[in-house]
């Protein structure tokens, strides 16, 4: 075609209907052009010259990335840095610090064996840049050898947690306290751990291991030795600059804290007192401290009712405000100590204001219960006997409800494992329990225990599929014919390089029509031909019925059978919700065999998982999908034709009407045609760059997917015993959560006949008095008619 052009514009035919002389190209302005063209090649070539190996200045500020990351809890990314820092840069300083950091990250990912062996790892480093680490190693070793409590513990008491159940423990001689968790560290290494402390001088100890050691020592009975050790940071008044004085101001209330109760351990309740009393005086910005300052005022309330100080103790219990997470806590401990001072007025009111402020509470059946009885002891009889009435018509009304729901724990435990492996990751438990009951299976471990483990694993079946999902893009993305354009640097220059490779046939053409200005050659024809030939670069051919299109239109299909999936899905869903509100609602008056419906309704949920699970697949095709019409242009061998006939033309008729052009625009079309080659030249060197840049990562890619489908296939494994392990567990709290009610329906029993006997024991007392007052009347009377017959005689 470019042949056929450029012979027919140089036709000798053509000559005698020559177009009259147009403007002058101006050349300054194609030179200008030039200039800049060939600015933009050198700039990509340096960038392709540029090897990828990263320096220590640039592997330090990724190492400060990472920090900020993890100072900001976006632990994921910061634990990726870190660990890319430690295994493809294991020689820089960077790396030695990475460490320590990687297992700060899998300490919050609650990865506790990982990031213990990393503290290890670090300790046996000797590199300066790793000793700096040592000291907090060895107390986040300690940290991981008797872990914290989950958070909230302290602000949701369990049964043994209440004064009552404290009580009773200690009127049989046993120990209340709890015992600390135990953690990944075994016994042997905190042995080693106490001799590496004990090797820095106390004075050149940092404020982190100061406080660690000291409460391991406090946990492990070492009382004296953990108050000398806390007190080293609770009693410093400031001092050192900087990160120094910072840490000691991260540490003091919470050393302070620590250490006082070491002291009331060891038996001593005032000095701890004074301790605790100083500790709520402080004054801080810090919600943390904040925490523990309420904290400091429930040990006082608690020392103060230990002592029998009832009104000193409800003055503590009241500094803890309504937005403290202690609150509730604190409200049912005032109940108590109103309950042993015999203020039953007031301890009615606490129990009040306490159901009103967390009335789904774990504890609210025991509150209700106190509250009887806190009634029977003002003998306000009628009220106790409406409370224990409710309480037992409630408690018995839901008793019923489970035992008729269940009957048979085989076929619970096939319902369970079906309701479960619906959506895994998403289960509660009240999704096989009425929302009544959840408050008394959630004060059951194993149930909790179960709940965590099946949304633990369906969050790992998410993470795996998403994962999946990410290495399916990252392959798509790998496979582009233009690999330079992953990489934001690479990516840039090579669109300059594609300006500049469509400025250059823009220079060539203004070129050619300058050299046809001067001869007899159809200008419009010639225009005409260079129009034509530009939009076929710009707009290939096939961009509407070509390979695009059909790319489109199978993504656009494939969101159409997503979409239909989804309809039959939530189709499927509301037929299962109605079968189930059905059996709810008929099954008191309809003989309805309770092994067959639940048959069917465990199929149905297998089948809703099912289709759960080809909307998935069907999903990550889209994105697949979405992925290759992004990275990889299918016009690209149209477009790459088109170019080569705009200059195949170009040189041709540059050959025909260039023989006698000025030496000028010789030497211009000369140096556009060399650019052009140094275009295509770097369009390869970036490939190239990024290629090397690919390298790891395409190995990283193989070996990744790899591991992934070894991952997936064990997860199929754990995931089958997980559902058959956790519906057992929960059909035998179902059963726990029945026996729970039964209790419950008993005890409100036993309140009835509590209220009973305490209004014949007040009859009784009623009775004796009024014996007692008729004694002494008929005593009176016997008196007196003694003395009337002796005064007679």
């Amino acid at each position: 075609m470019g042949l056929v052009c450029a012979l027919a514009l140089v036709a000798p035919g053509s000559l005698a209907h020559a177009a009259p002389r147009a403007g002058v190209v101006d050349v300054s302005k194609l030179v200008e052009r030039l200039r800049e063209a060939e600015r933009v090649v050198v700039e990509a070539e340096r960038a392709a010259a540029v090897q990828p190996e990263a320096s220590d200045e640039q592997l330090a500020k990724r190492l400060v990335e990472g920090q900020l990351k993890l100072a900001d809890r976006d632990v994921e990314p910061a634990a990726v840095i870190f660990l890319d820092l430690i295994e493809n840069h294991p020689d820089s300083p960077a790396a030695p610090q990475a460490v320590y950091y990687l297992g700060e990250a899998l300490v919050l990912l609650d990865m506790p064996r990982w990031a213990a062996e990393l503290f290890s790892r670090n300790l046996s480093d000797r590199r300066p840049e790793a000793r700096r680490y040592h000291q907090r190693s060895v107390a986040r070793l300690f940290d991981l050898y008797l872990p914290r409590r989950d958070p909230g513990f302290a602000r949701s008491p369990g049964m043994s947690a209440t004064p009552e159940a404290r009580a009773r423990l200690a009127s049989l001689g046993l120990a209340a306290e709890a015992k600390p968790l135990v953690g990944v560290v075994s016994e042997s290494d905190a042995q080693r751990l106490e001799r590496w402390a004990e090797s820095f001088p106390p004075g050149d100890r940092v404020p982190q291991l100061d406080y660690s050691y000291g409460r391991y020592l406090y946990l492990t009975g070492q009382h004296e030795r953990a108050v000398a050790e806390l007190d080293r940071i609770a009693k410093t008044e400031g001092g050192g600059k900087g990160a120094t004085s910072r840490a000691v101001a991260r540490y003091r209330v919470r050393a302070a804290y620590v250490a006082a109760a070491a002291v009331l351990a060891s038996g001593e309740a005032d000095e701890a007192l004074d301790r605790f009393r100083d500790i709520a005086r402080v004054k801080t910005t810090d919600p943390r401290d904040g925490r523990i300052v309420e904290l400091a005022w429930m040990a006082v309330a608690r020392i103060h009712h230990d002592a029998g100080r009832w009104e000193k103790a409800n003055h503590a219990y009241r500094r803890i405000g309504r937005d403290s997470p202690f609150f509730g806590e604190a409200l049912y401990e005032i109940a108590w100590t109103f309950l042993r001072a015999g203020s039953f007025d007031r301890a009615e009111h606490a129990l009040d204001l306490l159901l009103i402020h967390d009335p789904d509470s774990p504890l609210a059946p025991e509150i209700k219960q106190l509250r009887g009885k806190v009634k029977i002891q003002r003998q306000d009889y009628a009220g106790a006997e409406k409370e224990f009435l409710e309480l037992r018509r409630g408690f018995d009304e839901l008793a019923k409800k489970l035992g008729r729901r269940l009957a048979v724990q085989q076929d619970a435990a096939r319902y369970f494992a079906a309701v479960i492996g619906e959506d895994m990751a998403e289960f509660r438990l009240d999704a096989v329990l009425p929302v009544r009951a959840v408050t008394l299976a959630q004060t059951l471990p194993r149930a909790r225990q179960a709940v965590k483990i099946v949304q633990d694993v369906g969050m790992l079946e998410h993470e795996l599929r998403a994962t999946r999902g990410l290495l399916a893009r990252m392959e798509e993305a790998v496979r582009a014919r233009e690999r330079a354009r992953l990489f934001t640097d690479l990516g840039a220059h090579l669109a300059g390089v594609d300006t500049t490779a469509g400025e250059l046939l823009e220079v060539r053409a203004a070129l050619l029509r300058r050299v046809a200005a001067g001869r007899r050659v159809d200008r419009a024809r010639l225009d005409a031909t260079l129009k034509t030939l530009r939009l076929r670069v710009g707009v290939p051919e096939g961009s509407r019925e070509g390979s695009r299109s059909a790319m489109v239109a199978k993504l656009q299909a494939l969101a159409r059978r997503a979409h239909q999936l989804e309809l039959t899905l939530a189709g499927q869903r509301a037929q299962l919700i109605a079968a189930e509100r059905y059996y709810e609602q008929t099954r008191r008056d309809q003989k309805i065999d309770h092994s067959a419906f639940l048959s069917q309704a465990a199929e149905l949920r297998q089948i809703i998982g099912a289709l759960e699970d080809d909307l998935a697949e069907l999903n990550e095709r889209i994105v697949q999908a979405e992925t290759r019409l992004r990275y990889d242009d299918p016009l690209y061998e149209a477009r790459t034709r088109a170019v080569a006939a705009y200059r195949q033309f170009l040189d041709q008729a540059f050959a025909k009407l260039g023989a006698e052009a000025p030496d000028e625009l010789r030497t211009l079309w000369t140096r556009a045609q060399a650019l052009e080659a140094r275009t295509e030249k770097a369009r390869l060197a970036l490939d190239q760059a990024a290629g090397l840049r690919l390298k790891m990562a395409m190995r990283v890619l193989v070996e990744e997917r790899a591991n992934l489908d070894a991952y997936l296939t064990e997860w199929q494994q754990v995931e089958g015993r997980t559902r058959q392990l956790a519906s057992e567990v929960l059909a035998a709290s179902y059963g726990d959560v029945l026996g729970e009610l039964h209790n419950l329906v008993m005890r409100s029993e036993v309140g009835l006949l509590d209220v009973a006997w305490a209004m014949k024991e007040v009859e009784q007392k009623q009775v004796e008095r009024l014996e007692q007052e008729r004694s002494r009347d008929l005593l009176e009377l016997d008196r007196i008619l003694q003395g009337g017959l002796e005064d007679l005689k």
